[in-house]
């Protein structure tokens, strides 16, 4: 029988996307099949956090709840497992990859974002540089 708890399939093309057991989750990531920009689903995160949480609450506190204490590792089992199941991608929408010239940091912003960042560096030469446009708007930037 396969989990997948570290494997989420991708919402657009349904490859599979390794979910690292502790990687930062907060990261935008780009599917390696079909290109397109994928962020955990928040609400499923928050709720997988409070199962995690009560799968350690269980666990750690058996003995105070008045259960045995292979119960509760065993609850705490599964509340981990489903925690990292319920998790899932949900597609994003971005305009631009943009990288700061003096740390190389990359991200990803939108077309509101880049209109700012250029207002706030109009006197002087901006930090960030556009590497690639994720949209094929004919807007003028």
């Amino acid at each position: 029988m396969n989990l997948n708890i570290i494997n989420k399939p991708c919402p657009s093309c349904k490859s599979e996307i390794k979910m690292g057991f502790w990687t930062i989750r907060e990261n935008i990531r780009r599917c390696p099949e079909c290109g397109v920009l994928l962020i955990e689903n928040s609400n499923r995160k928050l709720i997988s956090g409070i199962l995690f949480f009560i799968g350690g609450f269980m666990a750690s506190g058996s003995e105070w709840l008045g259960i045995p204490i292979f119960i509760g590792v065993l609850i705490m089992i599964v509340s981990i497992i489903m925690a990292f199941k319920i998790v899932n991608f949900k597609i994003i929408e971005k305009d631009f990859v943009i990288k700061n010239k003096e740390t190389n940091q990359i991200s990803f912003i939108n077309n509101s974002d880049w209109m700012e960042i250029e207002n706030n560096s109009s006197n002087n030469e901006s930090k960030f540089e556009i590497i690639e446009r994720l949209t094929d708007n004919d807007k003028k930037y």
